[in-house]
């Protein structure tokens, strides 16, 4: 009996001795172990291992049939809705401070009458730090006359990052969107950490995923309760704590649908994760994107790099700080064949024109025949 006794006591050491190790050791459910919601939120709001990069990724956008359009991308459907697109974020110039950025939208050259230019840069949006430009292009396959033809540029003095602070990938990417439009809140945020537990769940791009479930019970306003508990937050694993589910299921007029953002596949590139795959869901539209690409860029590579790409020819450009319009025109050659596809355009559309009335002749004389004959044949029964 002695053996066992001494063996038995052993065991429960060697059984207490891994407890302490499984409990302490990162990453396993251990609900005392996991990182509370302001440790999650301050990490995710701090990370930067995306500067300094080029993403390329494939976007397809679509509006909800339901909603009057008025989001960020109103207008732009026909060149920033479903293409390719080149992210390139710059280093800060200081910690905290500003990162240059850019993007550019590429599509299929479905026919433009002067460049051979495919993938075709249709719409361009970025910023160094002392000045913005925006590049929108309108798209000549169908020009037939109207108007001069020319795609719209802009210069602004300080942040203007429209459809980019909307962009699927670069909100899944970071929380912290707003540092790229010269705000940076980080230190105002509030504390979330007693209106939250953390809990581990398994999703689809992170089977070690975690969730910020909401201390119901704590909430005496059943208002407050109901919209708690609508609202889920899930985050990937230690250590870039990357959004994979933010959702906001209340349902309350004017929204009608459910708004947020889905992580499905995640990216390995160096020591990190990236988002691979994903679905954004605003008011307005579904916007899906895929990761094709990521390329690291040497601090000499990013010293001279070009933020902005050159104006294209056929570009009417609004200088804000001089409050003053300039024009890149298009060159000799590429005037003469915009005009010969808008004669061919025209033509057409002239010709298209022509059938229905044809169609509308034929009728108006059946119509008339058939009224003569019918007109004879009762003159012809009235003389019988």
């Amino acid at each position: 009996m002695c053996w066992i006794a001494k063996y038995r006591s052993t065991f429960l050491a060697s059984l207490w001795f891994t407890w302490c190790v499984f409990t302490s050791t990162p990453g396993v459910g251990i609900a005392s172990d996991l990182p509370d919601a302001d440790e999650i939120n301050r990490e995710s709001w701090a990370r930067d291992y995306f500067y300094g990069k080029k993403f390329r990724y494939e976007v397809k956008i679509t509006d909800h049939a339901d909603t009057e359009q008025s989001s960020l991308y109103a207008g732009l459907d026909e060149i920033a809705y479903q293409g390719t697109r080149e992210l390139v974020i710059g280093r800060p110039n200081r910690p905290g401070g500003f990162a240059p950025i850019r993007v550019i939208h590429f599509q299929k050259n479905q026919g433009e009458p002067h460049t051979d230019e495919d993938p075709l840069m249709t719409y361009f949006n970025g910023s160094d730090g002392k000045e913005s430009r925006i590049f929108e292009r309108r798209l000549l396959t169908n020009f037939a006359g109207q108007g001069n033809g020319l795609s719209y540029g802009r210069v602004h003095v300080a942040f203007a990052i429209y459809v980019l602070s909307d962009d699927p990938f670069l909100n899944a990417l970071t929380p912290a969107v707003s540092k790229f439009v010269g705000i940076e809140s980080s230190e105002s945020r509030p504390s979330v950490k007693d209106d939250f537990s953390i809990t581990l769940v398994k999703h689809v791009a992170d089977r070690d995923a975690m969730e910020f479930t909401p201390k119901l019970a704590e909430l005496t306003n059943l208002a407050e309760r109901t919209e708690r508990a609508n609202m889920q937050y899930v985050v990937s694993s230690w250590p870039e704590y990357l959004t994979l589910e933010s959702w906001d299921r209340n349902i309350n007029p004017p929204n009608t649908r459910a708004t947020g953002l889905s992580v499905t596949e995640l990216k390995t590139h160096g020591d990190h994760r990236y988002p691979e795959k994903g679905k954004r869901v605003t008011h307005f539209q579904s916007q899906e994107f895929r990761l094709l690409e990521i390329t690291d860029l040497s601090d000499s590579e990013l010293a001279s790099f070009e933020w902005f790409p050159p104006w294209p020819t056929g570009t009417s450009i609004f200088v804000e700080a001089e409050l003053k319009r300039k024009e890149i025109p298009f060159t000799s050659e590429e005037r003469k064949k915009i005009r010969a596809r808008s004669v061919e355009n025209t033509q057409s559309k002239v010709e298209a024109a022509k059938v229905p009335y044809f169609w509308m002749n034929v009728v108006l004389v059946t119509i008339i025949i058939a009224l003569f004959l019918l007109r004879s044949w009762r003159q012809e029964q009235a003389h019988a």
